[in-house]
């Protein structure tokens, strides 16, 4: 939890996400939610464009 509140100040102050492993937040994300709730789990992994996004960017 610590890492993703990390991370979250992270975005939430514009700072440089360049060297953050993206992907794996995004699952802790996933996987805490699904902690909390299966169905929120779920929901939130149908909407994410997260990995879309990654897919696209240059290498």
């Amino acid at each position: 939890m610590r890492l993703l509140q990390r991370f979250r100040n992270r975005i939430a102050h514009h700072d440089c996400l360049l060297k953050q492993d993206i992907a794996a937040r995004s699952d802790d994300m996933l996987l805490i939610a699904g902690w909390i709730d299966p169905d929120a789990e779920r929901w939130l992994a149908e909407r994410t464009r997260v990995p879309t996004l990654l897919g696209t960017r240059p290498l």
